[in-house]
């Protein structure tokens, strides 16, 4: 076989060999990768679609809540007509209902926005079921009869003002509304409609389907099977299974509920099939396989070419460079054109020459090169030593990333904080390591990282106040640095300098306790008790609740300073504060409002509560007394104000104050009656 031939045969071989293995590894690695971001985004949303659900559910929750405590709805004495006109009214005001109802405890429907099945008792099945039980609220999925479609109910159940069960009110979303959310929030395209979202209740049963309406309170979820024996415990996961005969992926989500409402143990599920997922990377591994095998024939073609004209003269230069190997610096090669093959022939002759005067002038060099290239070396080794010492001895931590994220080099300060040792993160990815989550413990992306940006920007980035995660899975507060490094106008890493902050955090969160904390009692001072309140009544406000302010003053206080001493007089207020935390709950308010006065909100209390308030307190106050020796007796003039929904905390305090004085001079005036 001709050189030429062989020359033809052997780079077209190595081409196809090349072009095949890089375009099957490529191809593989892009499909696991891609693979992994279809699993990364179902799984985002699935949990953003169950979140959008539980606080849409969260919201009709208070909504129910907020109507099934209507002072017109809760009203032994209010009339069908009554009760249906406030019906109307909400209706009017929340557009997401498709109708509402009120029905007494026999299931007979008093009253409904659509005025269908008036005087009707419904049976005792589905939500009634769970009212008999107990429930005071409930969310299902059904057929209406009055609306004839699938819709969502809303339930909760409604006491007038004594506590006592009064009625039921419904209220209705039809399921075509819902199915616009779940879409929204999933952020399904219409290239997107292959993915099939089942809404799933504990036992499996559809709730609600954008592809399989028929199945709704009817089916079974194909996936159940394979969902069922997963972990309630595991929040969120996905997996790539045969189900029916058709791959896909499957990603699932358990209810977690939303603040006061606690969820129903439903289950999402969305299904992707990996044919309409795969679709276009197939499409485009296709056209590059064409592509590739249309370059691959004219390669061959253009190498066999271009073989034949070159080989005879490299043949030439071949027998040459063996001479030449050979120590024969006499050699010439003949050229025969002034193509480059020539060019190459009388560069090669021009070489031989220069390289005979050379070899003499080499050896003469040669001596003294390899002294100056050992002191160089010895220079270098020396300060390669210093910087090693510079950068292990530093106190702050020390990274140097790649453009990829991943460690170059980690000084012992920073694997210490972090709970590794310097091998174990040398070449592992930075972000996926030590910067994966947030203080919340939310996923913290890598395209919102500053230190990624660095490597993408070339700017530098400095963070005041973040959190970077050990190996145990414990977090610190850090403050960082994050440089880029340039070569040749080129970034090629980042060097990342850090500090544990924690003893900083820790002496500013002091700092902001001490600003709001009584230092003698331990309560909440002035600021404090006024910064929470604030806080408190406008979620009181925002659901409708009612609290009660109580306001307290030590009696005769200025007797136990001015006889008995501040000693004397500091304990007696440190005692008030112990008879008010256990008289009162824990989530309620307490503080020394200033002097030997005190104030205390009570959650979800109101008049009605006042007077047992009052007497546990008393209680508490003559068992003080009677098991504790001292020189004097607790007691405390009192004043009870209810905070209604819009309340000015500025005037009930007022109010309060004003009751307490009248409660201590009605005290006086006993006493000096006596």
């Amino acid at each position: 076989m001709k050189f030429a031939v062989k020359l033809t045969v052997f780079f077209s071989a190595i081409m196809l060999i090349i072009g095949a293995i890089t375009s099957y590894l490529d191809y593989s690695s892009n499909l696991k990768q891609l693979e992994g971001q279809i699993k990364d985004k179902s799984e985002e949303r699935a949990f953003h679609t169950l979140d959008k659900i539980d606080r849409i559910f969260y919201e009709r929750y208070v909504d129910i809540k907020a109507l099934a405590s209507d002072s017109v709805i809760s009203s032994r004495s209010s009339t069908p007509r009554q009760i249906t006109e406030r019906l109307m009214e909400y209706q009017n005001r929340h557009k997401v209902y498709a109708s509402l109802s009120f029905f007494d405890l026999n299931r007979i429907r008093i009253a409904d926005t659509t005025g269908k099945g008036i005087g009707k008792q419904d049976p005792l099945e589905g939500y009634w079921k769970d009212i008999s039980e107990g429930k005071d609220f409930i969310v299902t999925v059904h057929k209406s009869i009055s609306l004839n479609e699938s819709v969502f109910y809303f339930i909760s159940v409604v006491r007038d003002k004594d506590g006592t069960l009064l009625g039921v009110v419904v209220s209705r979303s039809r399921a075509d509304n819902f199915y616009d959310i779940v879409k929204q929030a999933a952020g399904i395209r219409k290239l997107e409609e292959t993915i099939e979202i089942d809404l799933l209740d504990k036992n499996g049963l559809i709730l609600f389907s954008n592809y399989n309406p028929d199945g709704i309170n009817k089916e079974i979820s194909h996936d159940w099977e394979f969902i069922k024996d997963i972990s309630a415990e595991k929040k969120i996961g996905s997996i790539r299974h045969t189900c029916e005969g058709r791959d896909q992926f499957t990603t699932f989500a358990n209810e977690q509920g939303y603040r006061d409402y606690k969820g129903n143990d439903w289950k999402l599920v969305l299904c992707l099939p990996t044919k309409s997922a795969f679709a276009s990377t197939n499409a485009l591994r296709n056209k590059m396989i064409i592509i590739f095998l249309t370059i691959s024939g004219i390669a061959t073609f253009l190498i066999y070419f271009f073989s034949r004209t070159i080989s005879k003269p490299v043949e030439n230069l071949t027998n040459a460079s063996a001479e030449v190997a050979k120590g024969n610096l006499d050699v010439k090669v003949e050229v025969t054109s002034k193509d480059e093959i020539g060019q190459l022939s009388e560069s090669f002759n021009k070489m031989v020459t220069e390289l005979k005067e050379s070899r003499d002038k080499l050896l003469d060099y040669s001596s003294d090169l390899e002294r100056k290239v050992e002191k160089r070396t010895a220079e270098l080794k020396h300060l390669g030593h210093q910087q090693e010492l510079i950068l292990s001895t530093a106190g702050e931590g020390i990274f140097g990333l790649d453009v990829h994220g991943n460690h170059t080099f980690v000084n012992p300060a920073a694997a210490q904080m972090l709970g590794y040792t310097v091998d174990e993160l040398i070449g592992r990815h930075s972000h996926t390591t030590w910067h994966y989550k947030k203080v919340d413990g939310s996923p913290y992306s890598a395209k919102e990282c500053p230190i990624y940006a660095t490597c993408k920007d070339g700017k530098v980035h400095h963070i005041n106040e973040e959190v970077f995660w050990r190996k145990d899975g414990t977090s610190f507060p850090v403050e960082y640095t994050s440089t880029p490094i340039t070569e040749d106008e080129k970034i090629i890493g980042a060097v990342v300098t850090f500090s544990d902050i924690s003893e900083r955090k820790q002496m500013q969160e002091e700092l902001r306790a001490l600003s709001l904390i009584d230092e003698l009692t331990g309560l909440y001072n002035r600021r404090g008790f006024l910064t929470l309140v604030k806080q408190q009544t406008k979620i009181a406000e925002r659901i409708g609740q009612e609290m009660l302010l109580v306001f307290a003053d030590i009696d005769k206080m200025k007797l136990i300073n001015d006889t008995l001493g501040h000693k004397e007089g500091d304990r007696a207020l440190i005692d008030t504060a112990n008879i008010l935390r256990k008289t009162l709950r824990n989530s309620d308010i307490i503080a020394r409002f200033g002097g030997d006065e005190f104030v205390a909100l009570a959650m979800e209390a109101c008049d009605e509560h006042a007077e047992i308030i009052y007497s546990r307190l008393q209680d508490n106050i003559k068992s003080h007394n009677e098991k504790e020796v001292r020189p004097y007796k607790i007691s405390l003039s009192l004043g009870f104000v209810c905070c209604t929904p819009g309340s000015s905390i500025e005037e009930l305090l007022i109010q309060a104050d004003q009751l307490m004085y009248e409660d201590k001079q009605k005290k006086r005036v006993k006493s000096d009656e006596g």
